[in-house]
């Protein structure tokens, strides 16, 4: 559970009044803000007076406020302020205590909904309901996810307005500070406490089993290449719950290892090391998209110290060469990392999985690019992830990172003790931070966000799901295209290696991540952020959280930002999540084919012309019988209607084959029928011509 983000500009007391009144909750069971903040203002007015008074302090009420509280405090004793501020802090326990109750309540109402529901019972809530009883079912399904929705939206509410409310007792009465104390005590109590990521995980199963049988799993373990079509999504924490339940109506949590006989969270633990080079030149290649350029990373999952390391090569190919980017990748030990980083791994060493062909040159090839460029660990992400994933089909996958935090890793190369000492230069002793060791504060960032990425690995002819368009065209998801993990740590954590940076850096949502890192990053001002039309509405913006602080001035078709490429403008408009279009590959050199192609029936048409001239030109001329001008005026006629003919189609099939090229289907691209065509009417002609002059030759006219 996290905290909501309300709107700036009205007090949080109206958000939270606003919040009971669209709640199905009633509005005493929410946080009594305004009795908390009337005894604060008491309390305020009150301690103004300070010790100076205390003789003359009397016993006043707490509701006591304005010019009765003024006067009240001159005659209260000086054990009121003590008493008073203990009020104010039975009155806070009290409040924490019922919403704690009432948000334990009604988990578990919802978990024992989802237990009726996943033993197959069909008692209904209230009354009796007619229909199908997998309709029923399925109404039920639906209704306990907008449940559990509820609850969590309320302890959001409520947490958010308890912290504002510490906030401001701290700022009143800085002479007795509690926040940290409430905030730490908070924490533990259950509403807050508790992971309800299990919920979600069983509303995934109940959707699940509605649906038709499917054919057996898939074990995607030994999968080493994946080839997809990837849009990444930022997601604000009070939505993600939503965006996590709607995902999985349709696509099942891929829980690691299986399903299990328990209930298991949602999410994983996932940490990757990104290596590179002093230059940071795989972060400059990924940022530029370079046609080749690579991300290469040391990813292991679970708590603890790694047992497994997958070393995952990732190349960027543009689509318009129709060659998808590719992730490939192959398993080593812990002990086998550094080696490899050193260049001293073999895989072609007796082990207990033997590597498949195309690892071994994978690994050869790895270990190569690490020498050649002098690559070292650099940056390491450590995030939650959640997947999902039919277990039968890897045509369409969801993951969801929350608490991403990403790590400076670059660390002093020392010798090794128990090295030989027969080496020159200090080598890398760890490939990772110490767990034991602290993180200065400007070698860590913590990013605000969770980060939803949509892949699409279709077949030939598949399109992208139905359920999919409307989820990316909602306003929980903010597109951010191109975003990288990678790149957002190199910009934040190495601002003095890298060249450029990433446009997403200047988001006004990044600021306080940013600046708890490094505040050198941040512009003086704000930027807006996004172009607004004449009508009023945002067709593009910069920043990719803007459409949160202004969604009323979102226009039907949003685009993100764009990057210039020789080929035109490669973007990434909201909701156009697509399928990989590029299935045939076109290379430049093709349109000028296609040009050269036109040019050579002008050309044609300019000689059909030319001979149809001449032939007019007999025609008209005194020379001759009238028999041989007739003659040679029908022959003009022809010619000249044909130039014409040969134009026309020379047209049709220049836009014919532009069409084809912009469309980049895997069909024919050329016109096999058009010189056949021609050459077939020429040789009529000729034959023609040559039937009858052969014929005058007979007959003594020649």
């Amino acid at each position: 559970m996290s905290e909501a983000q309300p709107t700036s500009n009205i007090t949080y007391e109206a958000t939270l009044n606003a919040a009971a009144s669209a709640s199905r909750f009633p509005a005493g069971a929410f946080l009594d803000y305004a009795g908390l903040k009337k005894i604060l203002e008491a309390l305020a007015e009150m301690y103004a007076t300070g010790d100076r008074a205390a003789e003359g302090l009397a016993y006043a009420s707490l509701a006591t406020t304005g010019r009765d509280a003024a006067a009240a405090v001159k005659r209260a004793p000086s054990s009121f302020q003590v008493s008073s501020h203990e009020a104010f802090l039975e009155k806070l326990d009290g409040e924490l205590a019922k919403c704690d109750d009432f948000a334990h309540r009604e988990v578990v109402k919802v978990k024992r909904e989802l237990a009726e529901l996943e033993s197959g019972g069909s008692r209904p809530r209230s009354g009796s309901l007619d229909g199908d009883p997998e309709e029923v079912e399925g109404w039920r399904v639906d209704a306990v996810g907008q449940h559990f929705l509820e609850v969590e939206k309320y302890v959001n509410v409520n947490v958010t307005a308890v912290r504002k409310m510490l906030r401001k007792h701290d700022a009143v009465l800085p002479q007795r500070p509690i926040a940290a104390f409430y905030t730490a005590r908070m924490h533990d109590m259950r509403w807050v406490q508790t992971d309800y990521s299990s919920v979600l995980v069983r509303l995934s199963r109940l959707y699940e089993s509605k649906t038709q049988a499917a054919p057996p799993a898939t074990d995607w373990g030994g999968v080493t290449a994946f080839v997809r079509a990837t849009t990444k999504y930022w997601v604000r924490s009070e939505d993600l719950s939503a965006v996590k339940l709607e995902i999985g109506k349709h696509l099942p949590v891929l829980l690691c290892g299986g399903k299990g006989e328990g209930i298991m969270p949602d999410s994983q633990l996932v940490n990757s090391v990104y290596l590179d080079s002093p230059a940071l030149e795989l972060y400059h290649g990924r940022l530029n998209k370079t046609p080749g350029a690579v991300a290469l990373r040391l990813r292991w999952y679970g708590t603890g110290e790694p047992t497994l390391v997958f070393v995952e090569r990732k190349t960027h190919r543009d689509s318009w060469t129709g060659d998808g980017s590719v992730k490939e990748r192959f398993v080593v030990t812990p002990d086998e990392v550094l080696p490899l980083l050193r260049g001293e791994f073999d895989p072609r060493a007796p082990r207990k999985k033997p590597y498949a062909p195309h690892e071994l040159a994978l690994c050869d090839e790895v270990q190569g690019l690490i020498a050649r460029k002098h690559l070292v660990p650099t940056i390491r992400s450590q995030c939650h992830r959640v997947a999902y994933q039919l277990a039968h089909s890897n045509s369409v996958r969801c993951s969801i990172d929350t608490n991403l935090t990403l790590v400076n890793e670059i660390q002093k190369a020392e010798f090794d003790p128990l090295d030989d000492h027969t080496r020159k230069e200090p080598t890398l002793l760890r490939w990772y931070r110490d767990a034991t060791k602290g993180i200065p504060a400007h070698e860590i960032t913590r990013f605000p966000f969770a980060v939803l990425e949509l892949k699409l690995a279709l077949a030939e002819g598949e399109d992208q799901p139905e359920w999919t368009k409307p989820l990316v065209d909602s306003l929980e998801l903010a597109p951010v295209n191109k975003f990288s993990k990678f790149i957002h740590a190199c910009a934040t954590l190495l601002p003095d290696e890298v060249q450029a940076m990433p446009y997403w850096i200047d988001d006004p949502a990044l600021r306080d991540s940013i600046k708890a890192t490094n505040s050198t990053l941040l512009k003086a001002e704000d930027q807006v952020g996004y172009t607004q039309t004449e009508a009023g509405r945002i067709e593009a913006w910069t920043n990719p959280s803007q459409q949160w602080a202004r969604p009323d001035l979102l226009g039907p078709t949003r685009q993100v930002p764009q990057r210039e490429t020789c080929f035109g403008r490669d973007t990434d408009v909201r909701g156009g999540m697509q399928k990989p279009l590029v299935r045939q590959k076109l290379e430049p050199k093709l349109i000028f084919a296609t040009e050269r192609t036109f040019v050579h029936w002008l050309h044609a048409s300019v000689v059909f012309l030319t001979f149809g001239a001449g032939a007019m030109a007999v025609a008209d001329g005194a020379a001759g019988t009238a028999a041989e001008r007739s003659r040679a005026w029908v022959v003009a006629v022809a010619l000249s209607v044909g130039s014409i003919a040969i134009n026309i189609f020379a047209l049709y099939n220049y836009k014919w084959r532009l069409g084809r090229i912009r469309s980049r289907e895997p069909v024919e691209w050329g016109d096999p029928r058009g010189p056949a065509v021609l050459g077939s009417i020429l040789i009529a002609l000729l034959s023609l011509s040559l039937v009858l002059n052969t014929r005058r030759l007979m007959a003594g006219e020649i």
